[in-house]
């Protein structure tokens, strides 16, 4: 159940859907361009998935029955929340095909990509369980590719830390999922109505 709606100002939030066995895996992200809450845009009161915090930051919070009473009254408002759902199955679409048809390689690339869009910083303080997690692979194949793009020069791994250098080089690493979806987050930003 949806008892509150955030909108992050910084930070990153995933997208979670697990297996009954506990399994996780990341279905999009989101920074400063949205909410957490979409459900309740779509008359929904619960969420089959859960949100987390991957990069802390801040967020404005209202109550889930505030933004439903607001969204009635304010049709800007709707558009935007409308514009960022359809930004959000884009997302959502394309993560699938990349987690089922993708190497590890170009779906860590993309992932640290699109986190790296969303927090507007090139160090992500993130462990490599949580990578592994949110690009639905193995802890050790991550550690592995993680090491092969810092002798690479792309990146440079710590305990919990991982620091894009080479941007362009991660960039010619990832599938064409990134730069898809990078397209429709842009076009997302440039249509934005005025508040």
């Amino acid at each position: 159940r949806i008892t509150e709606v955030y909108f992050p100002t910084a930070g990153l939030l995933s997208w979670v859907n697990s297996t009954p066995q506990g399994e996780e895996v990341e279905m999009g992200v989101t920074g400063n361009e949205g909410m957490a809450g979409i459900p309740l845009f779509l008359k929904e009161e619960g969420s089959p998935w859960k949100v987390q915090v991957q990069i802390k930051g801040r967020a404005l919070k209202l109550r889930a029955d505030s933004f439903t009473e607001v969204l009635k009254q304010a049709p800007v408002l709707q558009q935007k929340v409308a514009a960022f759902t359809y930004l959000k199955i884009v997302q959502l679409s394309q993560s699938v095909l990349c987690n089922r048809f993708h190497r590890v390689e170009e779906r860590l690339c993309r992932w640290l990509l699109a986190a790296q869009d969303c927090v507007d910083t090139s160090e992500l303080l993130l462990t490599r369980d949580i990578l592994a997690q949110m690009i639905g692979s193995g802890r050790p194949a991550v550690s592995l590719v993680t090491a092969e793009l810092q002798s690479a020069g792309l990146v440079q791994a710590a305990r919990g830390r991982i620091t894009i250098v080479n941007r362009k080089g991660i960039e010619a690493s990832a599938c064409e999922c990134y730069q898809l979806v990078k397209e429709e987050f842009n076009r997302y930003l440039s249509d934005q109505l005025p508040v």
